[in-house]
């Protein structure tokens, strides 16, 4: 994972940083829940209180990166 400051994602996002820790800690609830082998839909939004549209983004992009060994490796440091 590149390592980026939030004033560097700001940038390249346009979101503001509040929005993308907001972002960056739904992600890692889901990625969690996933890793405890919580994945039905309605599970995860009484879990993370997340949209399901959402919640499958989420998973989308997790099992995406589950494809790759790099990206996989530095999802592994969210879990920790």
């Amino acid at each position: 994972m590149a390592d980026y400051t939030y004033s560097e994602i700001k940038r390249k996002t346009r979101h503001s940083i509040g929005a993308i820790k907001r972002y960056l800690e739904s992600f890692t609830k889901v990625l969690m829940a996933k890793h405890f082998g919580i994945s039905h839909l309605s599970e995860l939004t009484s879990i993370t209180g997340l949209s399901e549209y959402l919640l499958k983004q989420y998973l989308q992009i997790i099992s995406d990166s589950e494809l790759n060994p790099i990206i996989s490796d530095n999802l592994s440091v969210l879990l920790t």
